[in-house]
């Protein structure tokens, strides 16, 4: 498990028998590794594109995933947007001299955008894209500033940035002090 296109593996004493009937020779073979239709691959990694449906993208779900292991069932979090990757660690290959090492899988996600939509189907979305536009009239939440929000608690952020930035900063026009 683990070989790559390029590696060799040598079986000693496997090879044709010397001149004046010397010893057999080694025994080596060049490796090439098939592509996959399913998979690509970098190293120990393995990647993938995983279609889902325009509600799964939505209002998340599950979806099964081949890996190179066989098929897993994997979480669909709510607005997973279009080219969306997951990492699933420990699913890649395995490395040659230690098996229990192994790669990641990386799953891309690709959703379907529904076509050919009936009028009722139309409508619906049309009265989601009123009730977005009305919530960013009311001020509240935005998807920028849901993004927003998550890169500060990825990164730790609290909320006295917030208030830091809130501070009224000095014009280019105010005079500093003579320092």
């Amino acid at each position: 498990a683990g070989v790559d296109s390029g590696m060799q593996m040598s079986h000693p004493g496997w090879g044709d028998s010397g001149p004046l009937s010397g010893p057999p020779g080694d025994l080596v073979l060049q490796i090439h590794v098939q592509k996959s239709d399913r998979f690509q691959r970098d190293g120990l990694d393995v990647f993938t594109e995983v279609p889902i449906t325009f509600q799964q993208s939505l209002l998340g779900g599950t979806v099964d995933v081949d890996t190179i292991d066989g098929k897993v069932e994997m979480k669909i979090h709510e607005g997973t947007s279009n080219g969306e990757s997951v990492r699933m660690r420990g699913r890649g290959v395995p490395e040659v001299n230690n098996p229990r090492i192994r790669g990641s899988q990386y799953v891309t996600y690709k959703v379907e955008m529904p076509t050919n939509l009936n009028e009722r189907q139309k409508e619906l979305i049309r009265e989601f894209g009123e009730e977005e536009e009305k919530k960013k009239k009311k001020g509240s939440s935005s998807m920028f500033k849901d993004a927003l929000n998550r890169i500060k608690d990825t990164m730790g952020c609290d909320d006295a940035t917030e208030e830091n930035d809130k501070k009224e900063k000095p014009s280019e026009n105010s005079q500093r002090p003579d320092t």
